[in-house]
């Protein structure tokens, strides 16, 4: 089941420095139906400065890290050659291919 991120405040809150956060979750739905995996951010959104539209943010992104994981492995692979075959038969009823 995929995740389903809540945003439960969008106060600021200032804490002193070397303060401490404490966060209690209470579950108050049954027995059967308990929290699962679940994660606490704490931060500031960043600002937003590149103009382009998220999509092309996106694509460019997935370009990027897909060829930083094919670069190291590109050394590795072998040349393959295609070869035409000069006969190929096969024993059901349509499918004989001759190349010349």
């Amino acid at each position: 089941m995929p995740p389903h991120p809540h945003a439960l405040s969008h106060k600021t809150v200032s804490l002193a420095k070397g303060g401490r956060w404490q966060f209690t979750l209470r579950q108050t739905f049954g027995s059967q139906h308990t929290i699962g995996r679940f994660r606490i951010t704490l931060g500031q959104p960043t600002p937003d400065t590149d103009p382009r539209p998220i999509e092309e943010r996106r694509h460019e992104r997935l370009l990027s890290t897909y060829n930083a994981w094919k670069k190291p492995l590109e050394a590795q692979a072998v040349r393959w050659t295609v070869l035409t075959p000069i006969k190929a038969t096969a024993n059901v009823a349509g499918i004989t291919n001759t190349a010349r």
